[in-house]
């Protein structure tokens, strides 16, 4: 049976039901005002802490683009935390329905949901879980980031789950949340970039069949232009900046939502973004999300890729771009929405770096990973090197060599045999090799990338299999093999 009230607050509608418990839509009373009251009703000791650290973080945030904490207590044993009751609809509900957006529109949402996680981490908050599920687009146009739920202070090392479990929704984390990295703001930066991606495409950069390919994706390939992609597209500026904020390497995005922001108000105003974006740009190869590889490691990535592809290919869904402006938000029941007026902004403080969130075996499983990938790419290296270079001068004949050698005394003439009109062979050297061993040299790099790609097939089934059988820990840490051994 539904409550009529939780402490001094009026019931009026269920709203929905989460991990934690039930969201109601609620009066207050007292300020004549409608409200979100988030119940917690879980058994679970580790989803209550995560419920009070929410309402610990939400509520020392206050910003137009980041969901209004009122207020905080509870009913018997029962915690409920009260927002500022927001209606529209969710972000990802707006992707799934492929509405047609124009550049605008989407640019416009970009910059809030920006702007929102620029005024977290300057408080040394990262989100953690960013994604279209925890954005919503007001009925005034207004995107809002909400559910801070695994959020963490930047400078603590407190972890809320148990050791070998990994936070965030698995297609959009970064890097260095699957593979046990120091994780800090700017895990949230690449979040952001497959939410925009997602946006501007209606299609994830990293979609896969099973957890397990999704990992590799993430660690391993760089997604299909935006450009390539059915409508609705975006701007080559566009699409740019959501490249850099996908960089494999956290020193090659981004290195703030303000930085961020500045490009998208500028993007927003019509202004080209190409000097911007140049000046902007990591003075590192690295900077570019395909990295430089040496010729051992682009077989071992051709393989790989080849391994990667998903059986079935990936849940790709089309569009159209559309041509209106920023609309006024989805359609949605009337009420209270948040403060909307400007806050003053405090000058950009970088959160600390967090302790690394690591799996379980995490101090161990990095230390193998690297040895493993470093003795890939060595009998790699080896099998290329005793191949010979495929881009070496044609062998020289024996007619060049007798031009440049110096002269030999005559030989005596030997005694005629049935072999003697048959030209005497020269002995094999490096420079002219018995066909069979060229043949053989040749197909050196074509047999090590084949067997790289069974190799990286292998293991990736290892861990699908080990996905489906419930391990989930075992599967990413077979995820994370296949992406050393393609290395």
């Amino acid at each position: 049976m539904d409550p009529e009230r939780l402490g001094k607050y009026e019931i009026l509608e269920r709203i929905g039901e989460g991990g934690f418990g039930t969201v109601w839509k609620g009066r207050d009373p007292f300020l004549k005002r409608l409200v979100a009251i988030k119940t917690c009703t879980t058994d679970s000791e580790d989803l209550r802490r995560r419920f009070l650290r929410e309402a610990e973080i939400a509520g020392g945030l206050h910003h137009p683009n980041i969901v209004l904490v009122h207020d905080f207590g509870y009913d018997g044993e029962t915690p409920y935390l009260v927002q500022e009751f927001l209606d529209g609809e969710d972000l990802s509900a707006a992707i799934k329905r492929r509405e047609e957006l124009s550049e605008a529109t989407r640019v416009a949402w970009l910059l809030d949901v920006a702007r929102g996680l620029a005024h977290a981490h300057e408080r040394g908050i990262v989100h953690r879980d960013v994604k279209p599920a925890n954005v919503r687009i007001c009925g005034n146009g207004l995107a809002k980031v909400m559910d801070f739920g695994i959020a963490r202070l930047a400078q603590e090392d407190t972890r809320l789950t148990k050791t070998g479990t990994s936070l965030g929704t698995v297609s959009y984390m970064a890097p260095e949340q699957i593979n046990g990295g120091a994780v800090d703001h700017r895990a949230d930066i690449f979040s952001f970039g497959v939410l925009a991606y997602e946006l501007a495409s209606y299609e994830r950069p990293f979609e896969a069949e099973t957890m397990s390919r999704v990992f590799y994706r993430i660690l391993s390939e760089d997604p299909r232009p935006i450009g390539e992609i059915a409508p609705p597209g975006c701007s080559a500026d566009l699409e740019r900046l959501i490249r850099r904020c996908l960089a494999k390497e956290p020193g090659a995005r981004y290195q703030s939502f303000d930085e961020i922001a500045r490009l998208l108000e500028r993007l927003a105003a019509g202004e080209p973004l190409a000097e911007a974006l140049d000046a902007t740009a990591v003075a590192d190869p690295s900077q570019r999300s395909t990295r430089v590889l040496s010729r051992p490691a682009e077989a071992a990535r051709a393989a790989a890729s080849v391994a990667a592809t998903p059986r079935s290919g990936a849940q790709r869904t089309g569009g159209r771009s559309g041509a209106r402006e920023r609309p006024s938000g989805p359609t949605g029941p009337a009420s209270a929405t948040g403060p909307t007026e400007a806050h003053p902004r405090r000058p950009p403080a970088e959160p600390t770096t967090a302790t690394a969130y690591a799996p379980a075996r995490a101090s161990k499983l990095p230390i193998a990973l690297a040895g493993a990938a470093l003795l890939g790419a060595l009998a790699v290296a080896g099998l290329w090197l005793a191949g010979g270079d495929s881009g070496a001068p044609p062998a020289v004949g024996a007619e060049a060599r007798s031009a440049t050698a110096p002269a030999r005394p005559p030989a005596a003439e030997p005694e005629p045999t049935a072999s003697a009109s048959a030209p005497v062979a020269a002995p094999p050297t490096s420079a002219t090799a018995p066909p069979a061993v060229a043949t053989a040299a040749a197909a050196a790099p074509t047999t090590a990338a084949r067997d790289l790609e069974r190799r990286v097939a292998a293991r990736l089934r290892d861990a699908e299999r080990l996905e489906r059988a419930g391990r989930r820990e075992a599967a990413l840490e077979a995820a994370l093999d296949a992406t050393a051994v393609a290395d």
